[in-house]
């Protein structure tokens, strides 16, 4: 993992709400996986970065329920319309702009696997450490 990575998911933290998203390349007959924010503006532009290049786009809470579908270039389904409004309003002036997504919060979640990784192994040697302290 990189330092570019490891901002990235700081970053994803610090918008206070975190999913997965799944993203099927039907060129590479793979699917990618990634860490990202929920936030609408952040859906939106993961949406037009990725929307017609992916067969579909499953994006997932921490806890694994939908928060949002997509197939063929179109939202399928979403949690609430409240959101798929938003997410809409985001993408419409992303496309109307003409312009690409250009910061999209996201990590390969292998990456954040690691990060996760490495930040509970520093937990657990600090709880080590402070037990063997107060003893």
């Amino acid at each position: 993992m990189n330092k570019g990575e490891e901002k990235k998911i700081h970053e994803i933290l610090e918008s206070g709400s975190i999913g997965y998203a799944y993203l099927f390349d039907a060129k590479a007959r793979k699917t990618l996986e990634k860490v990202v924010s929920l936030e609408p503006e952040n859906l939106a532009a993961l949406f037009r970065k990725y929307g017609t290049e992916m067969e579909w786009m499953s994006v997932t809470d921490m806890r694994d329920r939908m928060v949002l579908r997509a197939a063929s270039g179109k939202i399928s389904s979403c949690k609430d319309e409240e959101m798929r409004r938003e997410i809409e309003q985001h993408l419409t002036a992303l496309l109307s702009a003409g312009e690409k997504a250009t910061k999209v919060l996201e990590v390969d979640k292998k990456a954040a696997d690691q990060y996760f990784g490495e930040e509970d192994q520093a937990v657990t040697w600090a709880e080590y450490g402070m037990e063997i302290w107060l003893r």
